[in-house]
Protein backbone atom coordinates (compact mmCIF):
# COMPACT_ATOMS: atom_id res chain seq x y z
CA UNK A 1 0.00 0.00 0.00
CA UNK A 2 1.27 3.46 -0.92
CA UNK A 3 1.11 5.75 2.12
CA UNK A 4 2.38 8.94 0.48
CA UNK A 5 4.05 10.27 -2.63
CA UNK A 6 6.45 13.15 -3.17
CA UNK A 7 7.14 14.44 -6.64
CA UNK A 8 6.60 17.09 -9.30
CA UNK A 9 3.07 17.96 -10.34
CA UNK A 10 2.91 17.38 -14.08
CA UNK A 11 -0.70 18.39 -14.64
CA UNK A 12 -3.99 19.13 -12.88
CA UNK A 13 -7.53 18.69 -14.11
CA UNK A 14 -10.63 19.11 -11.95
CA UNK A 15 -10.00 16.73 -9.02
CA UNK A 16 -7.10 14.79 -10.53
CA UNK A 17 -3.38 15.43 -10.68
CA UNK A 18 -0.51 13.59 -12.29
CA UNK A 19 2.52 13.38 -10.01
CA UNK A 20 5.94 12.49 -11.39
CA UNK A 21 7.91 10.47 -8.84
CA UNK A 22 11.36 9.54 -10.15
CA UNK A 23 10.08 9.27 -13.70
CA UNK A 24 6.87 7.39 -12.86
CA UNK A 25 3.61 9.27 -13.31
CA UNK A 26 0.94 8.61 -10.68
CA UNK A 27 -2.66 9.58 -11.32
CA UNK A 28 -4.24 10.69 -8.03
CA UNK A 29 -7.81 11.80 -7.39
CA UNK A 30 -7.59 14.47 -4.69
CA UNK A 31 -9.65 16.55 -2.31
CA UNK A 32 -10.18 20.21 -3.12
CA UNK A 33 -7.81 21.14 -0.30
CA UNK A 34 -5.05 19.04 -1.85
CA UNK A 35 -5.66 20.49 -5.31
CA UNK A 36 -5.45 24.01 -3.92
CA UNK A 37 -2.04 23.19 -2.43
CA UNK A 38 -0.54 21.82 -5.63
CA UNK A 39 0.26 23.51 -8.92
CA UNK A 40 1.89 22.31 -12.14
CA UNK A 41 5.68 22.33 -12.04
CA UNK A 42 5.96 22.42 -8.25
CA UNK A 43 7.04 19.80 -5.73
CA UNK A 44 4.10 18.26 -3.87
CA UNK A 45 3.74 15.88 -0.95
CA UNK A 46 0.51 13.87 -1.11
CA UNK A 47 -0.88 11.54 1.55
CA UNK A 48 -2.53 8.68 -0.30
CA UNK A 49 -5.06 5.90 0.11
CA UNK A 50 -5.05 2.95 -2.26
CA UNK A 51 -8.37 1.38 -3.27
CA UNK A 52 -8.22 -1.94 -5.12
CA UNK A 53 -11.23 -2.97 -7.20
CA UNK A 54 -11.90 -5.50 -9.90
CA UNK A 55 -11.33 -2.88 -12.57
CA UNK A 56 -8.01 -1.62 -11.22
CA UNK A 57 -6.00 0.16 -8.53
CA UNK A 58 -6.95 3.74 -7.65
CA UNK A 59 -5.07 6.37 -5.67
CA UNK A 60 -6.78 9.08 -3.64
CA UNK A 61 -4.83 12.04 -2.31
CA UNK A 62 -5.10 14.26 0.76
CA UNK A 63 -3.39 17.35 2.09
CA UNK A 64 -3.48 16.28 5.75
CA UNK A 65 -3.97 13.22 7.91
CA UNK A 66 -7.40 14.35 9.12
CA UNK A 67 -8.71 14.19 5.56
CA UNK A 68 -7.38 10.69 5.00
CA UNK A 69 -8.73 9.37 8.30
CA UNK A 70 -12.15 10.88 7.54
CA UNK A 71 -12.08 9.35 4.05
CA UNK A 72 -11.46 5.93 5.62
CA UNK A 73 -14.28 6.48 8.09
CA UNK A 74 -16.68 7.54 5.35
CA UNK A 75 -15.92 4.60 3.09
CA UNK A 76 -16.66 2.22 5.97
CA UNK A 77 -20.35 3.16 5.66
CA UNK A 78 -22.51 1.13 3.31
CA UNK A 79 -23.42 3.18 0.25
CA UNK A 80 -20.43 5.52 0.52
CA UNK A 81 -17.83 4.88 -2.15
CA UNK A 82 -14.57 6.76 -2.69
CA UNK A 83 -16.17 9.26 -5.07
CA UNK A 84 -18.90 10.31 -2.63
CA UNK A 85 -16.44 10.35 0.30
CA UNK A 86 -14.12 12.65 -1.63
CA UNK A 87 -17.04 14.90 -2.62
CA UNK A 88 -18.10 15.20 1.03
CA UNK A 89 -14.58 16.21 2.04
CA UNK A 90 -14.23 18.68 -0.82
CA UNK A 91 -17.65 20.25 -0.21
CA UNK A 92 -17.74 20.46 3.58
CA UNK A 93 -14.17 19.98 4.77
CA UNK A 94 -13.27 17.84 7.77
CA UNK A 95 -14.31 20.24 10.53
CA UNK A 96 -17.76 21.02 9.11
CA UNK A 97 -18.39 17.34 8.41
CA UNK A 98 -17.74 16.40 12.04
CA UNK A 99 -19.90 19.27 13.23
CA UNK A 100 -22.75 17.95 11.07
CA UNK A 101 -22.35 14.57 12.75
CA UNK A 102 -22.04 16.02 16.23
CA UNK A 103 -25.12 18.24 15.94
CA UNK A 104 -27.01 15.70 13.83
CA UNK A 105 -27.61 18.01 10.87
CA UNK A 106 -28.67 15.90 7.87
CA UNK A 107 -29.52 19.06 5.91
CA UNK A 108 -25.83 20.01 5.94
CA UNK A 109 -24.82 16.62 4.56
CA UNK A 110 -27.53 16.87 1.90
CA UNK A 111 -25.72 19.90 0.47
CA UNK A 112 -23.23 17.40 -0.95
CA UNK A 113 -23.93 16.10 -4.44
CA UNK A 114 -24.88 12.43 -4.23
CA UNK A 115 -26.04 12.55 -0.61
CA UNK A 116 -29.79 12.36 -0.05
CA UNK A 117 -31.78 12.42 3.21
CA UNK A 118 -31.66 8.64 3.70
CA UNK A 119 -27.89 8.45 3.23
CA UNK A 120 -27.34 11.55 5.38
CA UNK A 121 -29.26 9.98 8.25
CA UNK A 122 -27.30 6.73 7.88
CA UNK A 123 -24.02 8.65 8.06
CA UNK A 124 -25.11 10.38 11.25
CA UNK A 125 -26.43 7.22 12.89
CA UNK A 126 -23.32 5.18 12.11
CA UNK A 127 -20.59 7.78 12.62
CA UNK A 128 -21.78 10.31 15.20
CA UNK A 129 -20.14 8.53 18.13
CA UNK A 130 -17.01 7.36 16.36
CA UNK A 131 -13.60 8.76 17.16
CA UNK A 132 -12.52 11.85 15.22
CA UNK A 133 -8.94 11.97 13.87
CA UNK A 134 -6.52 13.12 16.60
CA UNK A 135 -5.10 15.82 14.34
CA UNK A 136 -8.40 17.68 14.44
CA UNK A 137 -9.57 20.14 17.01
CA UNK A 138 -12.83 18.55 18.08
CA UNK A 139 -16.04 19.99 16.74
CA UNK A 140 -17.13 20.75 20.27
CA UNK A 141 -14.01 22.82 20.91
CA UNK A 142 -14.67 24.74 17.71
CA UNK A 143 -18.12 25.88 18.82
CA UNK A 144 -18.24 25.60 22.60
CA UNK A 145 -16.21 27.29 25.36
CA UNK A 146 -14.99 23.95 26.73
CA UNK A 147 -11.61 25.19 27.85
CA UNK A 148 -12.95 25.68 31.39
CA UNK A 149 -12.52 22.48 33.44
CA UNK A 150 -16.01 22.79 34.97
CA UNK A 151 -17.60 22.77 31.53
CA UNK A 152 -15.55 19.71 30.60
CA UNK A 153 -16.58 17.96 33.81
CA UNK A 154 -20.27 18.64 33.25
CA UNK A 155 -20.09 17.39 29.67
CA UNK A 156 -18.31 14.24 30.79
CA UNK A 157 -20.87 13.60 33.53
CA UNK A 158 -23.81 13.99 31.14
CA UNK A 159 -22.30 11.74 28.51
CA UNK A 160 -21.49 9.17 31.21
CA UNK A 161 -25.17 9.17 32.19
CA UNK A 162 -26.04 8.31 28.61
CA UNK A 163 -27.44 11.58 27.31
CA UNK A 164 -27.08 12.13 23.60
CA UNK A 165 -23.90 13.94 22.70
CA UNK A 166 -25.46 16.71 20.59
CA UNK A 167 -28.13 17.66 23.15
CA UNK A 168 -25.65 17.65 26.00
CA UNK A 169 -23.22 19.98 24.21
CA UNK A 170 -26.02 22.33 23.21
CA UNK A 171 -27.46 22.61 26.72
CA UNK A 172 -24.09 23.09 28.43
CA UNK A 173 -23.20 25.74 25.87
CA UNK A 174 -26.43 27.62 26.65
CA UNK A 175 -25.85 27.47 30.40
CA UNK A 176 -22.16 28.40 30.25
CA UNK A 177 -23.11 31.43 28.14
CA UNK A 178 -25.93 32.52 30.47
CA UNK A 179 -24.06 31.76 33.73
CA UNK A 180 -20.35 31.79 32.85
CA UNK A 181 -19.18 31.52 36.49
CA UNK A 182 -21.58 28.77 37.54
CA UNK A 183 -20.01 26.09 39.78
CA UNK A 184 -20.17 22.44 38.78
CA UNK A 185 -23.19 21.54 40.95
CA UNK A 186 -25.30 24.39 39.63
CA UNK A 187 -24.38 23.81 35.99
CA UNK A 188 -24.93 20.07 36.28
CA UNK A 189 -28.34 20.42 37.98
CA UNK A 190 -29.47 22.99 35.43
CA UNK A 191 -28.29 20.78 32.59
CA UNK A 192 -30.31 17.85 33.93
CA UNK A 193 -33.37 20.07 34.39
CA UNK A 194 -33.23 21.27 30.80
CA UNK A 195 -32.47 17.89 29.34
CA UNK A 196 -35.03 15.88 31.28
CA UNK A 197 -38.23 17.20 29.64
CA UNK A 198 -36.80 16.61 26.16
CA UNK A 199 -34.38 13.71 26.37
CA UNK A 200 -34.11 10.66 28.54
CA UNK A 201 -30.73 8.99 28.85
CA UNK A 202 -29.77 6.48 26.19
CA UNK A 203 -26.90 4.04 26.37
Amino acid sequence: MIAHLKGIVVSQKEDTLILDVNGVGYKITCTRHMMENASAGTLAFVLTETIVREDGWFLYGFAEEGERETFRLLTSVQGIGPKVALTILSTLGVKRFYEALLYQEPAVLCQVEGVGPKLARRLINELKDKYAPPTLASASEARFPTEHPIVQDVLSALLHLGYKRAEAFEIVHQISTEIPQAPFDEMFRESLRRLSPETSPNA
